[in-house]
């Protein structure tokens, strides 16, 4: 959790308080999923299989960004399975006072996606957001 407060100090024009709220709520709800992977070097362990051999789904937070209009949440999975249902349902559940804007990102292995919540009437280029969050 990373509390409005820190995040005002860093931010010159931090987001409204809610929003890094629900921030902290959908950060929390993934890394208690008991599909994602919050070990050091997450990726190594999306290929996780059970006793028959079959992968398990294992998902994980690739990085996140809080801006002063915006949150990001990049999640990577093995390329040959599903995100739970649950994990991307809870981002489209999201009060209809957010926008939610949602992106594929394709992989060979590992693959996943970039959401981004935010409240502003623009959309934003969810391209140029991941590059900034890996500073590509």
């Amino acid at each position: 959790m990373i509390s409005y407060k820190k995040v005002s100090r860093v931010l010159q024009n931090p987001p409204p308080k809610d929003l890094v709220d629900l921030y902290n709520e959908i950060d929390a709800r993934i890394s208690n999923h008991t599909y994602c992977v919050t070990e050091d070097e997450p990726l190594k362990y999306l290929d996780e299989v059970n006793v028959k051999g079959e992968l398990v789904g294992k998902f994980c937070v690739s990085a996140t960004s809080i801006q002063s209009k915006y949150v990001a949440f990049v999640l990577g999975k093995n390329a040959k399975t599903t995100f739970p249902n649950d994990i991307i349902q809870m981002f489209f559940n999201i009060e209809n006072c957010y926008k939610m804007q949602f992106g594929r990102i394709k992989g060979k292995k590992i693959d996943g996606c970039i959401c981004l919540i935010h409240q502003e009437d623009e959309n934003f280029d969810l391209q140029r957001v991941y590059d900034s969050i890996y500073d590509l």
